[in-house]
């Protein structure tokens, strides 16, 4: 049986949305921050709603490609990302939603990352794999941010 399921992780980042925006909404800044410690992760994506989106991943004997498209972009606020996912364990496809709040002078980022078709034998395996590497990615974004 599979079932609808996510996971959210936050963090403040010690830095204003206009400083924390484009480590969000820039290929090159996203891949660096994204999914930290593997061999290679390269993202592309056209920064607008309804955009391509294509990841390349490789760690050790594991790798993979995957396509989708943005599903939603608010400059400065909100970028998300629906991720065709085929072959996975768990599911077909997700979706990475990132918000990002003014919180005086610094930022809260909020990571939503959904699978529609999880399987329920995969929820916890799941959830200990994109909730400690959530929680890492965005222990790497403040400090990408902190460097400038």
């Amino acid at each position: 049986m599979t079932a609808a399921w996510s996971v959210r992780v936050s963090r403040t980042v010690a830095a204003p949305v206009a400083a924390v925006w484009p480590h969000l909404v820039t290929p090159a800044r996203y891949s660096v921050w994204a999914c930290p410690g593997v061999d290679h992760y390269d993202v592309r994506f056209e920064p607008r709603a309804g955009g391509p989106y294509a990841e390349e991943y490789r760690h050790g004997d594991r790798e993979y490609q995957v396509t989708g498209t943005v599903a939603a972009f608010e400059p400065g606020r909100r970028v998300a990302f629906h991720r065709l996912t085929p072959g996975s364990v768990f599911g077909p496809a997700d979706l990475i939603d990132i918000t990002l709040t003014a919180d005086g002078g610094e930022s809260a980022v909020v990571i939503d990352h959904s699978f529609d078709d999880l399987p329920d034998g995969e929820r916890r395996h799941a959830d200990d794999f994109y909730a400690s590497g959530w929680t890492e990615a965005l222990r790497v974004l403040a400090e990408r941010v902190s460097e400038g």
